[in-house]
């Protein structure tokens, strides 16, 4: 368990740039509040929901389930996503009431490691309660290495018309862990904030958020999780027809002696010159000495050679 957490750990600081797990509130993938300019694969998409507590200038402190965010691929470079929230942006109404948006964006050029990546979307914000629509053109580094940017300019229009813009940058720890902050402004007021964010998982991700809103006088603090997809499994090989099975591996032939040591199983017999019988070369032939008594068998001594036996004589040894 331990190995396995420690690579993980290494893996997300190894690839700091993996696939993102928050979309933006605005219903886009970004960077909280600051869209950018990479858009989600075809049949693939992110979720959000924050846990929120409000603390505007006037009324009461709130306490919520709010916002929640979708983002999906519909078309090759083309996304689009919903958000649901109360409260939370410049201009919102008091007291809050359940506010719905969506956004709709394109990618104009994918984000290299020289070239950053730009993209216009479309926006629809508050459409059940003063409406207001806009659009943006957004650029953005490419999702890699540890230091991120992404801006944006456009305008909006709706009970006040101006224009809007925006920026915010992402900073990846060696362990992890994700530092965004941001700061956007436009006809309806300014909004900034940050967050630190938490990969729990190649799919669940959690955050601690903050955001000031100056006209307002208010402020958000948040406990946010993001769910991304899961990886794809890798499809079976597929057997094509008339094509020849591939063969089986053999299997290692067994060994045909499992002796603890080896040990010589083939012996040639050898006639003893003191005996006339057959005997085999690892063994030594008698050596009387004077100095140590009668005569004994001395080990590992050469044997000697006789006369080398008949066909007769190998037969009956056999």
């Amino acid at each position: 368990m331990r190995r396995r957490s420690l690579a993980l750990a290494l893996l997300l600081a190894a690839s700091p740039a993996a696939a993102q797990l928050f979309p933006a509130r605005s219903g886009e993938s970004g960077m909280l509040d600051v869209p950018d300019a990479e858009v989600i694969p075809v049949g693939r998409g992110l979720l959000g929901a924050e846990l929120r507590f409000d603390r505007p200038a006037t009324g009461e402190p709130d306490f919520g389930p709010f916002p929640i965010y979708v983002v999906g691929g519909l078309l090759s470079r083309v996304e689009v996503g919903l958000t649901m929230r109360e409260w939370g942006q410049p201009g919102d109404p008091r007291p809050s009431r359940v506010l719905f948006g969506g956004a709709l964006k394109l990618q104009l050029l994918q984000a290299g490691r020289a070239v950053p990546g730009v993209a216009i979307d479309a926006t629809a914000d508050r459409f059940n309660s003063g409406e207001v629509f806009g659009s943006r053109l957004i650029v953005s580094t490419a999702p890699a290495g540890r230091i991120r940017f992404a801006a944006f300019a456009g305008g909006e229009m709706g009970e006040e018309t101006g224009v809007t813009y925006g920026g915010a940058i992402s900073v990846v720890h060696r362990s992890g862990a994700e530092l965004v902050l941001e700061g956007l402004g436009g006809p309806r007021g300014a909004n900034y904030g940050g967050a630190l964010r938490w990969r729990l998982s190649p799919t669940v991700g959690v955050a601690l958020g903050f955001n000031y809103l100056p006209e307002e006088e208010g402020w958000r603090a948040s406990l946010g999780f993001g769910f991304g997809p899961s990886r794809k499994k890798e499809p079976a090989p597929v057997a094509i027809p008339g094509a020849p099975a591939p063969e089986p591996e053999e299997a290692p032939s067994a060994l045909a002696f499992l002796d603890e040591r080896p040990r010589f199983r083939l012996k040639i017999p050898i006639v003893d010159p003191t005996s006339g019988e057959p005997r085999p070369l690892r063994h030594g032939p008698f050596v009387a000495r004077a100095d140590t008594g009668p005569a004994r068998p001395v080990g590992a001594a050469p044997a000697v050679r006789g006369t080398a036996p008949s066909l007769e004589d190998l037969a009956e040894a056999g």
